[in-house]
This record gives C-alpha cells, sequence and structure tokens, in this order.
C-alpha cells in the first residue's frame, strides 16, 4: 500500500503523458490522411480543369484557325496529362478511387490502341472537316491577321480604343466559337460601335467574313463532328461527386482533428500542471535535501566539543583563499594536564581555548577562520596577512597566556606553541615549523627551507628504525659514568648511560634518540632493556649504580613490575640509586610518586634527584620527598668557577641540603677549576670529563659466585 501509494503520482503523470501521446500520434495520422484528401481534391480539379482544356482545344483552336497537326499533339498532350493525373489520385487515395470513375478514366483516357485509332479516324474526320469550311475559314484567317496588323501599327488608333476594338471582335467570335451561332441582334449592336472606327478598313473585312460564315452551315458540321472525342459528362458529374464525398469526409475528419486537438490541449494542460505541481514538490523535497546535506556537512566538517571546523572544512577553505597563512598552536604538555585534572577539565579547556581565538580575531577585526586540526591543535586560516603574520602571532600568545582559564575554584594557566605557514602545503609547513619550535623550545617559528626540517622528519624515520632493530638484535649498551666522593678523591659509584650503535656502527647517545623514542611510543622498552641490563651488571659485580628514570617509567605498571622482580635481591636493591628528572610532571603525578617512593625505600634503593636547579625546581618537592642524593644540573655546574651567580644559587643549595641530611652532587665537572670550586663549595659528590669519561667497562672485579 505504501509503495503504490508512493508512486500514484508517477503513474498518474505517466498516464497523462501517454495518453497525450496517443492522441497526438493519431491526430498526426488524421492529419496527413486530410492532406492526402485535399491533395485528391486539388487533382480532381486538376483533371476538371484538364478536361476544360481538352473541350477549349476542340471548340475554340480549330476556330482560332490553328493547324490541324499541332491540334492533334495538343489533345494528346491534354489526354496524357489527364491520365497521370488519374494515377496520381489512385495512388494518394490507396485504389479507393469510387469504381464508376475508373470506368470512366478506363474508357476516355486509356491512351491504347484502340483510342489511338479513334483519335486517327478523327483526325481524318476533322481534315476533311477543314476541307468543307477551308473556302470560309480562309478569308477569315485573312481578315484577322490583317485586322490585327491594322489595329496594332495603325497611328490614328488611340490605345484606349485598340483595346475597345479587340475586345469586341473577340466578343464576337466568343459567341460563334461557343455557341455556334451569332445573334443578328449582337451584331447589330457590335456594327453601331464600330461605326466610329469605319476609318479603319480590317474592320469591315472581319464583320463581312464573320457573316459569310453565319450563313454557312460550317459550324453546324463542326458541332456535329467534334463530339466525335469530347469527353462523356457523366465524368464531370462523377468527379464533381467524388470531390463532394471526399470533401464530406473532411470536413468530418476536421471535425474529429479539432475535438482530439482540444482534448490534446486539455490533456498537455493538466500534465503541465501536474509537472509543476510535482516540480513544486520535488523543489520541496530538494530544499529538504539540501537541508540534510548541510545538516551533514555540518557535521562531517564541525568539530563536535569546540563547534569548530575540522580538517576536512580547513581543508575546503584553504582552497578557496588566494594567499592564505596559517598559524598551527599547539598546547604545551596538555597530556599531563588531561592525565592531571581528568578530561572533563581537558574539554573544558578546549572548548574555552576555542572561544579565546575566536575573540582575539574579534577584538584585532582580522579576516580569519579557527579550526580544530588535532586533539591539541588549533589553527587560525588568515587571508593576506604575510607581512603581519609574527606581529599577529605573538598578540595572540599573549592573548592566550595571560588569560587563565577557571573551572569552578580551579585556574588553570597554560601555554601555546605556533608554528606558522606562509604559503602552501599550509598544513604540513606549519607542523614542521611546530615541530622545530618544540625542539628548539621557541615560542613560535616561521616554516622556512633551511629549518631542514624534512632531513629531520627523514632522520627521525631512520632513527625509529634503528632503535627497533637495536631492541630485536640487542643493539642496546651501557656505559658507566665515575662518581667521585669529595670526601674521600675515591670513586665509589657509576652513572648508568644508554647509547645504541646503529647499522653502520656508529654510536647514538641519547639526546639522538630519546625524544624519537617517546614519540615513536618505544621509550618504555628502551627503559626496560637499561633495567635489565643494570640488574644484570649489579648481579655480575659489587658496585653501586644509578639509573635514570623519567616520571613516564613511575607511572608505567610494566616497568614497576619488572622494578619489583629484581629488588626483591637485596644485595641489588642497596646497590642501586634511581636518578629521577625534576619537572612538572611531578607534581601533577606525586601521589604515585611518593607511593613508588616510599616502596623502593622499604627495598633499601636510594633516590636521587635529578638536574635539580635546571628549570622547574621546588625546595618543597624536596622536603616533601626526601631524596638521598640531589644532582645539581650541569647549566650551574659548568661556570660555577666564573659567574657568581651560580656560585651562590649552588652555595644555597648545598647548604640547605645538609640541613636535611642529604648528600649533593655536582654534574658536568669538565676541568680543574670547576673541581675546585664545587670541592670548596662543599659537594659530597662529583662527575663529569675532568674525572672520568664514561666507561664501556667497570673497573671493579666480578662477584664471586658465592656472593650471588
Amino acid at each position: 500500500m505504501f509503495k503504490l501509494k508512493k508512486y500514484s503520482k508517477n503513474l498518474f503523470f505517466i498516464f497523462l503523458f501517454l495518453l497525450s501521446f496517443s492522441l497526438s500520434v493519431f491526430n498526426y495520422f488524421l492529419l496527413e490522411n486530410s492532406k492526402k484528401d485535399l491533395e485528391v481534391v486539388s487533382l480532381l480539379n486538376e483533371m476538371e480543369a484538364t478536361i476544360e482544356r481538352i473541350k477549349f482545344i476542340t471548340l475554340f483552336n480549330y476556330m482560332m484557325l490553328s493547324s490541324e497537326r499541332n491540334y492533334s499533339y495538343e489533345l494528346k498532350r491534354e489526354f496524357i496529362k489527364l491520365e497521370e493525373t488519374y494515377r496520381k489520385v489512385r495512388y494518394i487515395a490507396n485504389s479507393e478511387v469510387d469504381k464508376r470513375l475508373e470506368k470512366l478514366f478506363e474508357k476516355n483516357i486509356d491512351i491504347g490502341k484502340q483510342e489511338r485509332n479513334k483519335i486517327k479516324l478523327y483526325e481524318e474526320k476533322i481534315i476533311n472537316l477543314n476541307q468543307l469550311i477551308e473556302k470560309i475559314k480562309s478569308p477569315l484567317k485573312s481578315s484577322m491577321e490583317i485586322f490585327i496588323k491594322d489595329i496594332l501599327n495603325n497611328p490614328n488608333v488611340p490605345s484606349n480604343a485598340k483595346q475597345l476594338v479587340v475586345e469586341l471582335i473577340y466578343s464576337l467570335l466568343q459567341d460563334l466559337y461557343s455557341e455556334n451561332q451569332i445573334k443578328e441582334e449582337k451584331l447589330r449592336k457590335l456594327q453601331n460601335k464600330l461605326e466610329k472606327y469605319s476609318y479603319i478598313p480590317a474592320i469591315h473585312t472581319v464583320l463581312s467574313n464573320i457573316k459569310e460564315l453565319k450563313k454557312s452551315n460550317s459550324l453546324k458540321i463542326l458541332e456535329r463532328d467534334i463530339k466525335i472525342y469530347l469527353y462523356d459528362e457523366t465524368l464531370t458529374t462523377e468527379i464533381e461527386k467524388l470531390k463532394e464525398r471526399i470533401e464530406g469526409e473532411q470536413n468530418f475528419k476536421n471535425f474529429i482533428f479539432s475535438i482530439i486537438s482540444i482534448v490534446i490541449i486539455i490533456l498537455y494542460i493538466l500534465t503541465v500542471m501536474s509537472l509543476y505541481v510535482a516540480y513544486l514538490g520535488t523543489q520541496r523535497k530538494v530544499k529538504e535535501f539540501m537541508k540534510i546535506k548541510k545538516e551533514l556537512e555540518n557535521i562531517v566538517e564541525r568539530d563536535e566539543l569546540t563547534d569548530l571546523g575540522n580538517r576536512l572544512a580547513f581543508i575546503k577553505d584553504k582552497n578557496q583563499l588566494r594567499e592564505p597563512t596559517l598559524i598551527l598552536l599547539n598546547i604545551d604538555n596538555f597530556k599531563q594536564v588531561n592525565e592531571s585534572y581528568g578530561t572533563e577539565i581537558g574539554d573544558f579547556l578546549l572548548k574555552n581555548l576555542a572561544k579565546t581565538i575566536k575573540n582575539f580575531l574579534s577584538t584585532e577585526a582580522l579576516n580569519g577562520k579557527v579550526y580544530r586540526l588535532g586533539a591539541d591543535d588549533f589553527g587560525v586560516l588568515l587571508d593576506d596577512y604575510k607581512d603581519k603574520i609574527k606581529e599577529i602571532t605573538e598578540k595572540l600568545i599573549k592573548y592566550i597566556e595571560n588569560r587563565p582559564f577557571k573551572y569552578g575554584d580551579l585556574y588553570i594557566p597554560i601555554s601555546v606553541s605556533a608554528g606558522i605557514a606562509l604559503n602552501r602545503p599550509l598544513f604540513e609547513k606549519a607542523d614542521m615549523a611546530l615541530r622545530y619550535v618544540k625542539e628548539s623550545r621557541q615560542k613560535y617559528a616561521v616554516y622556512t627551507e633551511d629549518m631542514n626540517i624534512q632531513d629531520k622528519i627523514v632522520n627521525r624515520i631512520n632513527v625509529i628504525k634503528t632503535i627497533k632493530r637495536a631492541l630485536q638484535e640487542d643493539g642496546i649498551f651501557l656505559v658507566y659514568q665515575p662518581i667521585e666522593n669529595l670526601k674521600t678523591n675515591k670513586i665509589e659509584k657509576f652513572e648508568v648511560l644508554v647509547r645504541i650503535i646503529d647499522e653502520k656502527g656508529r654510536v647514538l647517545y641519547p639526546g639522538e634518540f630519546l625524544d624519537v623514542a617517546k614519540g615513536a611510543k618505544l621509550y618504555g622498552e628502551i627503559t626496560k632493556k637499561v633495567l635489565e641490563k643494570t640488574f644484570n651488571t649489579l648481579e655480575e659485580y659489587d658496585v653501586e649504580l644509578s639509573v635514570n628514570l623519567s616520571v613516564e617509567d613511575v607511572v608505567d605498571e610494566n616497568i614497576r613490575f619488572l622494578i619489583r622482580k629484581y629488588i626483591k635481591n637485596p644485595l641489588l636493591a642497596k646497590k642501586l640509586t634511581f636518578e629521577i628528572l625534576e619537572d612538572m610532571a611531578i607534581e601533577e603525578y606525586k601521589e604515585e610518586f611518593k607511593e613508588f617512593i616510599d616502596e623502593m625505600r622499604i627495598f633499601g634503593v636510594k633516590i636521587a634527584i635529578d638536574d635539580f636547579g635546571s628549570g622547574y625546581s621546588n625546595f618543597a618537592h624536596i622536603l616533601n620527598l626526601k631524596p638521598d642524593f640531589i644532582k645539581i644540573d650541569g647549566s650551574l655546574i659548568k661556570e660555577i668557577d666564573v659567574k657568581e651567580k651560580n656560585r651562590l644559587i649552588s652555595e644555597t643549595i648545598v647548604s640547605f641540603c645538609k640541613k636535611l641530611g642529604i648528600k649533593t652532587v655536582a654534574e658536568f665537572v669538565w676541568n680543574k677549576d670547576v673541581y675546585e670550586t664545587v670541592k670548596k663549595i662543599g659537594f659530597d659528590y662529583a662527575q663529569g670529563f675532568y674525572i672520568s669519561k664514561p666507561l664501556t667497562k667497570l673497573p671493579v672485579e666480578k662477584r664471586k659466585k658465592e656472593e650471588i
């Protein structure tokens, strides 16, 4: 039922169209048939005219003194023409001509042997007849020729008189030839009219000859014999009847044609109206479709969380701009914000940052659009702002960072970095510039060819391949940085440092592969390898080792499980120190971090805070975590002998740690002056190239088997 209702309108349109088309076809054939009828009538009229011409030739041409031979040929030509016309009628009318008419034609226009003999006989009779009336015709012929020449060439006869005289004589001759007689009264009146032209001698001659012809019995003879070959009058009568019948049929067909034409017009009007109604319905559906299409496009091209355009919308819009520029913004450490505060606050931050960027464009009256191009990436697409793009980016970064986001009672300060592309491909270049910013620790950068970011990407891919190969083929190895006790001047422990050998035998240092490993999600695998090799070394050598752990390692349950597996052996645990980098992440994971440290202390593992003083340093953390060691960052130590500020900061840290019972370690001791300075300040330990470069083998004896 539903389908029938659905297609009923279409079926109605089809029915109207087929009905209109069928009637149009019928009308076409009716019209064509009517055309045939009209053509038949036209040919019948032509036949009647031909018959009249035959009569005229018979009655008039000879009276106008035509030659006998010419008369015979002319008569034959008319007969042939009549026959051809008849054949056309039969062809057009599809042999539907009345049978009586057909018989009349066969009787009268068949130019076969019998008729040819009849014409030949008639020619002989005409010749005999001509001999009888020759004496009468010759004077008339001669007088007519003289008369015409005299009238036309006589200068005394006015032009209008010439025409009048000729018409009068012609009228007299017409009576003579058509009625075979000349009425006395008409001849007398004619003579009276011609009296004033008596000065024309030819008039008298013509009149005299006409009177002579009238007196003879030639006309009676001619009138009797001329009917030898005249058509039966019934032919004309039958033709008239046929014409009347065809015309009657034609009138009926015209009536039917008119009725059908009116019906067709009505049907076409109904069809057009129906189509118009359907068109209106279709337009409504098209509008509904376009509305749905727009809604779908909005869904596909909009970011649901921020209501900004997404990557698809960005691609479409950038292609419509003449000189587009792109500022690609990234929220620094957004992952840590999400993990620290939760995804709800993270989403709140993203939505409000989107509004903040849009407000900036409105405030600065900039012609641009904002897009969310990644989890924590926002794009600002501008048109033709290349000269001011740096100024705009600086203002935008300050505008964002000077507006801390408030969620309830919580204020969340954020920082952003930006990569800028001035030409196509926009996103790719802006992304490369953003990577450069992250690596160089700048706030923003404009993409330039000399950044060699593409080369870095290729190098990054190669490094990832090298890391994967090293993990599979045991290409990761350890070196050991000696740590000297400044009180005893003896090497008491070693810091474990990781190295990788690539396929060419070249040694890669941590700065070349650790960041890449983090981005490629391989950092944890490297940490596992380092820990396994470290514990193997502790089992093999009676030596104290310190190993670097990041906050990511501390919160990684797989790594914590591996550590627990080995530190159950007290011989290994008491010889192990974990160096943990102090940064923002400690604050964000302080509960997990404190739990880890407390667990390690239970097993006798020592804790060191690494790179203290490098940027994110908090004495409150020291009080809270109570580490065993604090390692002062090399940026303070390497110039401690020449920079008073570095020395004062180091003295403060050392003094603070002594009061808390925390040992201090000076890193990056690279020459004698630095060594003497840190020793004088009161550092407990020191390490660096002045003391020793990292060693590939430990300078200690292996444990005895019974000690393991």
